[in-house]
């Protein structure tokens, strides 16, 4: 059994088991009863660019009382 994790939307990601692959790029899966249709995730694809990605100050913790 194969499974592939596709993005449904901007947002949503399912992983589930490969049903078929569609002659525009969009993909199949089954999640249980329901399929979905959506664009593969391959590894290495990240929805986020390095120029997101900022330092955070880290603050001392607070002294207890």
């Amino acid at each position: 059994m194969l499974y592939q994790t596709i993005r449904v939307s901007s947002c949503v990601s399912i992983q589930g088991e490969f049903v078929e692959s569609l002659a525009n790029g969009d993909v199949l899966v089954r999640d249980g009863r329901k399929l979905y249709r959506g664009q593969p995730i391959r590894r290495g694809d990240h929805p986020f660019h390095a120029g997101m990605i900022r330092n955070v100050e880290t603050l001392p913790a607070p002294e207890a009382v």
